[in-house]
């Protein structure tokens, strides 16, 4: 996004991101940016089979950022793991993700 429409316009994409994911997992777990253009997302009480429904969801969303009064729509890409299943910790977790 940066290296297309510069900073500002990464900022705006970043931040409009963190509201859908806020929007989406809030109330379900924990929202937090791990990173650059990376977020991590850890849902309380949630099968593998319940997190990849509600992914699937977000997935299917048609997300659109604006930045100085124009629409952009962008993609994502997402993984998900489970603990601990997937990883002994939080971080081994987030590694396999």
């Amino acid at each position: 996004m940066n290296d297309l429409y510069g900073h500002d316009a990464g900022d705006a994409a970043l931040k409009t991101f963190a509201k859908v994911l806020e929007d989406n997992f809030g109330q379900l777990g924990k929202v937090c940016r791990n990173g650059g253009d990376e977020f991590a997302v850890f849902l309380k009480r949630t099968t593998m089979t319940e997190g990849r429904a509600i992914f699937k969801k977000l997935f299917r969303q048609k997300l659109t950022f604006s930045y100085q009064v124009k629409d952009y729509p962008y993609t994502i890409s997402l993984v998900f793991a489970a603990y601990p299943d997937q990883g002994a910790s939080r971080e081994e977790t987030l590694e396999q993700g």
